[in-house]
């Protein structure tokens, strides 16, 4: 027997980016091999209906030694692991990547010889995913991870108690808190529409007629058993068809009785029983104690009911209760994918059961972009579903800043949700394909949360931006949508940069309180727009690539002091003067997406949080310099996701001579047209065009 302890306290880590809630979050799948060479997949233990008690811990960690020598998992073990009844496993995993696996043994930094008091799967990480995927915060962290694949940090005994587990205290949380993933549908092999996934049955089995219709019956034997059906057993069969009838049947599928059901408040059936006798050597009817069961035959469709009878020759039955009628099959049909578009399109069906399978290939291009799928796989696992291109893939992340990083092993996303935008960065051009069944835009509507959301879309063919978002915006609960490419629509300034929702893609939408998104059918049309694209063709100034984070800026035709020309461009500048954004002007207004700096590479290309933003505007072969002198809402500093509106704006005038007058702005250098510092000491050709750079950021042109 082990030593009882007390519990005192745990050693607490510094994984800051992962100290969230340690309860209730999906388990990221993993596979380790144990140091006797075993290898175990988490999800294939789940599969199986186990519960999966996980103990992280290091070999260093005194209160990790002292939860091990009170045999609580041991213990845990023998009684439901392999060698017990098998209904659970437990896995012990050193965590810290820094241990080698001979530490487990009591070399080194160890506090002792763990393969000696742990007798269960015992394993030694060799990567930080486990770590990082199970929001590792302190040692031990002992987890339940039940068969529906959730999680909880059930921690190392009962809650508000200062002792460790018993087996018994162990055992009723682990089996009150785990139950298996339970799926509804069709459990019964013989039917049409069997899902083999399902644990539940939910009466939806329907079955093919060939073998299974039921012909009235006309005939009549030497006895029979009455009977009666009642004013309620009636109303509930809810009779479509006037020739409907209820059809009595032996076992084996002899009808032995029928009696027509349409529009009648009661009804009495004749089930007839065998003749009897040399005379008639052929079973004819019921036999006596047999059980009869009734069906509903209502035009093409069968269905069954509760009801059952036992025969009882010149016996009578009443039944008074309501019942359900259970669809079976419908006669003459075969069932099936009738889509010829789909996978498992069948030929032979003529009648369509739902099962259609399609593919959708996502074309991704090279570094950030937002995608979603309309198609539910078998297997959604965000690692899975990637795995062709796993090598180009830099980082994913869902709207919550979830993040699936392959190079660190790790997936915070797990499953992929249908409806949803995933952001991911590709190191290149890549397309991966999806097969599934079709999510319904009818059927599957989006839930929005106050605030911002990244959403995906269902339907087939692409529509208005403007339409899409329709119902939302009329009530002025639409704030802004925006695409990968920072392209925006903005219902408040009847501005649409996006043009067409596209299926595969993914959209960043921001809203007031929260609202649902409902799509129409693809049997259904979009109206015509009355809100025209504008398309940001910019030629002179440079467009410039998305980074994975923008903020947009508003400006109106009211606030310019000086007017820009049609096919005018106006765009931003960081302080070292590059540019961070561009676009065409459009009234009567125009909006401009800066981009700010992207954090998974080792180069600035945008704006820093904060850092103060210019702008110049090209017309008529020139560039100038304007300032933004107010804002109705935002300001110059660059902040991720924020709309500034424009309220009024001064244009710098073009320079013709040299001015050295710079008021409270700071000269730092000048430079030729090619770049090159100029000396203002020395003599300057005639018309040389230089750039004064100042220390606000500000570049004026200056012609000499």
């Amino acid at each position: 027997m082990k030593k009882k302890v007390v519990l005192v306290f745990a050693i607490f880590l510094s994984f800051s980016a992962f100290s969230q809630s340690l309860a209730d979050f999906t388990a990221p799948d993993f596979t380790i091999t144990d140091i006797d060479g075993n290898e175990h997949n988490l999800y294939s233990i789940l599969d199986e209906g186990k519960p999966v008690l996980l103990d992280l811990f290091a070999v260093w960690c005194g209160p990790c030694w002292n939860f091990a020598q009170s045999g609580a998992l041991e213990d845990f073990n023998a009684a439901y692991g392999p060698e017990g009844n098998n209904t659970a496993f437990t896995l012990a995993v050193e965590s810290d990547i820094r241990t080698d696996v001979s530490a487990l043994s009591g070399s080194g930094n160890s506090v002792g010889d763990w393969t000696s008091i742990i007798n269960y799967p015992l394993a030694n990480a060799v990567d930080a995913f486990i770590a990082r995927a199970y929001r590792l915060t302190y040692y031990p962290t002992i987890y339940l991870i039940r068969p529906d694949r959730t999680v909880i940090n059930i921690g190392q005994g009962p809650s508000g108690e200062f002792t460790y587990w018993t087996v018994e205290a162990l055992a009723e949380e682990v089996f009150g808190n785990s139950s298996s993933q339970s799926v509804e549908g069709c459990t019964d092999i013989t039917a049409s529409n069997y899902n083999a996934l399902a644990t539940v049955d939910d009466n939806s089995c329907i079955y093919f007629c060939n073998d299974s219709v039921y012909e009235y019956f006309g005939g009549v034997t030497g006895s029979n058993m009455i009977v009666m059906m009642t004013g309620d057993f009636m109303n509930s069969l809810n009779v479509q068809n006037e020739d409907a009838y209820i059809a009595a049947v032996r076992p084996n599928g002899m009808v032995v009785g029928s009696s027509r059901v349409f529009d009648m408040p009661s009804q009495s059936l004749a089930v007839w029983g065998d003749d009897i006798g040399e005379w008639s050597p052929d079973i004819n009817g019921a036999l006596f104690g047999e059980t009869i069961s009734l069906y509903l035959v209502d035009g093409s469709k069968i269905y069954s009911l509760t009801e059952q009878l036992t025969f009882v020759a010149q016996g009578t039955s009443v039944i008074m209760n309501e019942d359900t009628p259970l669809l079976l099959c419908v006669a003459g049909h075969t069932l099936g994918c009738t889509d010829p578009e789909a996978l498992n399109y069948y030929s032979a069906a003529n009648m369509d059961d739902g099962s259609c399978e399609y593919e959708q290939v996502l074309s991704l291009p090279e570094a950030w972009s937002i995608f979603s799928t309309n198609l539910l796989a078998e297997n959604m696992n965000i690692a899975d579903i990637l795995s062709p291109i796993e090598d180009d893939v830099i980082i994913v992340k869902d709207h919550e800043g979830m993040a699936y990083i392959p190079e660190w092993g790790y997936n915070g996303i797990v499953d992929l949700q249908v409806g949803q935008g995933y952001q991911i960065k590709l190191a290149n051009v890549n397309e991966i394909t999806i097969e599934g069944l079709y999510m319904k835009p009818e059927e599957n509507p989006i839930e929005l949360t106050s605030g911002w959301n990244m959403i995906g879309y269902l339907r087939l063919e692409g529509a208005d931006a403007v339409l899409v978002f329709e119902e939302i915006s009329s009530t002025g609960n639409l704030v802004i949508v925006k695409d990968y490419n920072g392209n925006a629509y903005l219902p408040d300034f009847e501005y649409n940069g996006i043009g067409d929702i596209l299926p595969g893609q993914g959209y960043r939408v921001n809203i007031n309180n929260n609202d649902e998104l409902q799509y129409l059918s693809n049997n259904e049309s979009y109206r015509m727009s009355s809100v025209e694209v504008s398309e940001n063709n910019v030629s002179h100034f440079s467009k410039v690539a998305a980074t994975g984070n923008n903020m947009t800026v508003v400006i109106e035709d009211a606030v310019w002091d000086m007017l820009p020309e049609d096919g005018a461009e106006i765009a931003a500048f960081d302080k070292a003067g590059n540019i961070i954004g561009s676009t065409i002007y459009s009234s009567p207004v125009t909006v401009l997406t800066v981009w700010g700096d992207d954090a998974t590479t080792l180069f600035k290309e945008g704006a820093d949080v904060s850092e103060k933003v210019s702008f110049k505007v090209w017309s008529s072969d020139e560039v100038r310099d304007f300032k933004v002198k107010e804002w109705a809402e935002g300001s110059s500093s660059y902040k991720v996701d924020a709309i500034n509106r424009v309220s009024s704006i001064e244009m710098y005038p073009m320079v013709t001579d040299m001015d050295m007058s710079l008021g409270d702005r700071g000269l730092v250098k000048v430079v030729n047209i090619l770049g090159q510092d100029v000396n203002l000491n020395t003599d300057l050709s005639k018309r040389e065009i230089l750039f004064h750079v100042y220390d606000d950021g500000i570049v004026e042109k200056v012609v000499k």
